[in-house]
């Protein structure tokens, strides 16, 4: 960007924490030679991240020992148990990378329930390889990181088909099973590394509330209690755009998994298949009248009772 300005004429200013004498910064770690800077502001207060503040775990200067009781979970109960089910996909040695939203939530909850986190290889498009995933306003990020590489290198990595498994987000799926997240309700909103992420990994879990916009569900002990549907439904007949393909995800033998909070459904050669649903759900009263096309049905089975304990009991 810097080069772009300075090439057309533009002015490059900088905002820094410390001004240092110069010579004092080892050649090779300089990102932005000095005859590209028109103008330096100092600021003492520079925040690292949203949240403000600077944290050495996080920029990799410093390691230290965490607790996995110091765990931030996923606080809406609905997005909690996506994410629980989500994690059960996780396979040792496996590639792993995480997309923004209920994914984020996914290391989180693989810790709490005692998953071998060390088995997992994680990654996000950030550049950031393991350590302890943040979620929320620090996605992106993580503590105790065993690299942090460029962006721009992360997707060589991804695009070069180096994830096994990723967990998505998913604004709307249709009948085909494809994924839109990049046009939702008219506005654009743009597939960011979306697209090669889903179209290059092993296999794709996408996570998602079965609609949305005013459902109010209960997720108890027992299974889920469903008092209100959600105003905007997001199983349709035909998405609005076609951000993740269903048949290009066929024809390069993709596993491809949709995880709702209400039931999971699986791509297969006949088309969108139901494979699971929550305990206290019924297929013709809770699932089927809100949805814009019929899944194949054959043998759907329930979810683990498990995701449903409240995760301080898990």
């Amino acid at each position: 960007m810097a080069l772009a300005a300075h090439n057309s004429g533009g002015k490059v200013f900088v905002q820094v924490r410390d001004v240092l004498e110069a010579g004092t910064i080892e050649p090779r770690k300089v990102k932005l030679p000095g005859i590209l800077v028109d103008g330096i502001v100092e600021h003492r207060e520079q925040p690292q991240t949203y949240l403000g503040g600077y944290d050495l775990t996080i920029s990799g200067q410093h390691r230290r020992l965490s607790s996995n009781d110091a765990i931030e979970l996923v606080s809406h109960p609905v997005r909690r148990l996506i994410a629980r089910r989500a994690a059960r996909e996780l396979a040792a040695g496996a590639s792993t990378n995480f997309g923004f939203g209920i994914p984020g939530g996914i290391p989180g909850v693989a810790l709490r329930e005692g998953v071998p986190y060390q088995s997992l290889w994680l990654s996000v498009e950030q550049g950031v390889h393991n350590g302890m995933m943040l979620d929320d306003a620090l996605f992106g990020c993580a503590r105790n990181a065993d690299a942090i590489i460029p962006s721009l290198d992360q997707f060589e990595f991804y695009s070069g088909g180096g994830i096994d498994i990723t967990f998505l987000g998913m604004g709307e799926m249709d009948q085909y099973g494809n994924v839109n997240v990049s046009h939702l309700n008219g506005n654009l909103i743009g597939p960011g590394g979306f697209l090669e992420i889903a179209q290059n990994a092993r296999k794709v879990v996408f996570c998602g509330t079965f609609d949305a916009k005013g459902s109010k569900i209960d997720v108890t002990p027992d299974g889920l209690h469903i008092a209100q549907s959600g105003q905007i439904p997001k199983l349709v007949t035909q998405v609005e755009k076609i951000t993740f393909s269903a048949a290009y995800a066929q024809q390069s033998g993709q596993e491809v998994l949709y995880i709702t909070e209400r039931a999971v459904f699986q791509l297969t050669a006949e088309g969108v298949e139901l494979i699971e649903i929550a305990p206290g759900v019924e297929i013709e009263r809770d699932i089927l009248p809100f949805m814009a096309f019929r899944p194949i049905i054959k043998h759907p089975r329930l979810m683990e009772s498990s995701l449903f304990t409240p995760m301080e009991d898990a």
